[in-house]
C-alpha cells in the first residue's frame, strides 16, 4: 500500500511534521506516486518590455542549458515512476541487460536537443542514475554493460531528430 502526504500549500515554508502539528498534513491512502511539479520547470521568457533576448548569443546559450537541464529532469522523474514497477531487489531485474537496452533505447529517442556530445552526456548521466540500483550500485558494472550493449542501440539520425522538434514546437507546448 503506497501512501502519499500532501501539504497545505499556503503554509509549505513553515511545514515541519510534529506530533502537535498536524494540520497542514494529511495522509491520502492509496495514491500514485507524484513527480516533481512541472512548476520546477523553468525557462526564461525571450522577450522583456518589447526587446527580443534571442538577439543576444549569451541569452541563447542560458535558454538551451535550462531547456537541456529540463529534458533531463523530465525524462528521470518519468522513467522513475515507470521504473518503479520494476523491483531492484528482484533476482529478476538485476542486472538485466534488456531493461537497460530499451531504457538506452528511449533515452536515444527522447533527447534531441543540443550538440553530439551534450545529448551523449545527457543520455549517459541519466541512465546511470536510473539504473544504477539495477547494477547492484556499481557504476564500472553499469558503464562495462552499456559500452557492450551500444551496438544494439537504434541511432537517431538528424531527420528523426528535427521531426521530433518540429513536433515538440507546434503540438507540445
Amino acid at each position: 500500500m503506497m501512501r502519499k502526504i500532501v501539504l497545505d500549500q499556503t503554509n509549505v515554508a513553515d511545514a515541519k511534521v510534529c506530533p502537535e502539528e498536524t494540520s497542514n498534513v494529511s495522509v491520502v491512502p492509496d495514491a500514485p506516486i507524484v513527480a516533481e511539479s512541472k512548476h520546477d520547470l523553468f525557462v526564461p521568457e525571450n522577450k522583456l518590455y518589447g526587446y527580443d533576448l534571442k538577439r543576444l548569443k549569451s541569452f541563447r546559450k542560458i535558454r538551451k542549458t535550462y531547456k537541456m537541464s529540463n529534458m533531463k529532469k523530465t525524462f528521470i522523474n518519468d522513467l522513475k515512476i515507470v521504473l518503479g514497477e520494476y523491483s531492484p531487489q528482484s533476482l529478476d531485474n538485476q542486472l538485466n541487460h534488456e531493461l537497460l537496452l530499451e531504457l538506452m533505447n528511449i533515452s536515444e529517442e527522447y533527447f534531441f536537443y543540443g550538440t553530439k556530445v551534450e545529448r551523449q552526456e545527457n543520455k549517459r548521466s541519466s541512465i546511470i542514475q536510473l539504473m544504477l540500483p539495477y547494477f547492484r550500485n556499481d557504476e564500472i558494472l553499469l558503464t562495462k554493460t552499456m559500452s557492450l550493449i551500444e551496438h544494439q542501440v537504434k541511432k537517431s539520425c538528424f531527420r528523426k531528430r528535427m521531426y521530433q522538434r518540429f513536433k515538440y514546437f507546434f503540438f507540445q507546448k
